[in-house]
């Protein structure tokens, strides 16, 4: 076997670090072949293509939260939804449709659609001013929930196989203030949905649990990242006061349920394509519903 040397190359730059936690973050596979990204509320960009865009040039600016998305093959670029809260964490369910968690109150977060214009975080006059587009009326909401605490700043959609069948297509959230994860159901309103809550399937009394992300893993299980920091906040992270070295991750899944531990493409007794080699078009609707893990590693 020959060895490989690792390479890398630079596709979009002049992503801003304005704020400790409003970063560019989370890079998800849409179900169109599209790399799709994050934005929160307190930083703004310059996106710029390297080796397509000359050097110095002004880049694509965008000041607040919103969401965008890129194409590797054609190298396209643009912001595909304006606002959002403080965006972070971005999950497509089985059916295609996009949501993320926001760092406030009264919600699970936002579903999003294409070239939509959403509430700002913290709005007010004059905070981040009107939306880009001059002729659009109003902003859209966040996904209603009641009495909801500050806050889940990350929410995915259960579709994995090793979790309880009653939860699948459920939102669950993730809230770092409480230690805790929460399951939502979601229920139609419109052209989006309101939330309600279920359960709080994981709980824990230790003062420096703190939830920050999650995932559906390629075994059916959910992964959970947890940051597992006393303190939380803005002022220990840039002062450089967090141990970096006690984070720990946790695997959910339902008692009774196997995970599927087939999932290297090396494997010989696997049936189909090896996942990271199959195209969107090779995955077929039911894969998609079934399979979330080929489908996101195929880009689509």
């Amino acid at each position: 076997m020959t060895s490989r040397t690792p390479t890398s190359e630079v596709h979009l730059a002049w992503f801003g670090f304005e704020d400790t936690h409003s970063v560019a973050n989370d890079i998800a596979w849409g179900p169109d072949g599209w790399l799709y990204g994050a934005q929160g509320s307190t930083v703004s960009c310059r996106v710029t293509r390297p080796g397509i865009n000359p050097p110095g040039a002004p880049g694509q600016y965008f000041e607040g939260c919103m969401v965008w998305r890129y194409h590797p093959d054609t190298r396209e670029f643009e912001i595909f939804t304006e606002g959002g809260g403080n965006v972070f964490g971005l999950e497509f369910d089985t059916s295609g449709r996009l949501f993320s968690g926001h760092n406030g109150g009264g919600t699970r977060g936002f579903h999003y659609v294409q070239n939509g214009f959403y509430l700002k975080q913290g709005k007010s006059p004059g905070k981040f001013g009107p939306p880009e587009n001059p002729f659009s009326f109003g902003e859209l909401p966040m996904m209603p929930g009641g009495n909801i605490p500050h806050f889940s700043h990350n929410v995915i959609a259960i579709n994995g196989s090793a979790m309880p069948d009653d939860w699948q297509g459920k939102l669950l959230g993730a809230d770092l203030l409480h230690r805790h994860l929460v399951l939502s159901e979601r229920s139609v309103r419109g052209a989006s949905f309101t939330t309600r809550d279920l359960a709080f399937p994981v709980k824990n009394s230790d003062v420096a649990f703190r939830p920050v992300y999650m995932v559906n893993a390629p075994d059916g299980s959910v992964l959970i990242a947890d940051f597992y920091e006393r303190y939380i906040a803005h002022g220990q992270h840039y002062q450089s006061q967090i141990d970096p070295t006690s984070g720990r991750i946790y695997r959910l899944s339902a008692k009774g349920k196997q995970r599927d531990t087939d999932t290297r493409p090396d494997k010989k007794n696997r049936q189909s394509t090896p996942a990271d080699s199959r195209s969107p078009e090779q995955v077929a609707p039911t894969d998609r519903r079934s399979a979330p893990w080929p489908t996101r590693r195929c880009g689509g």
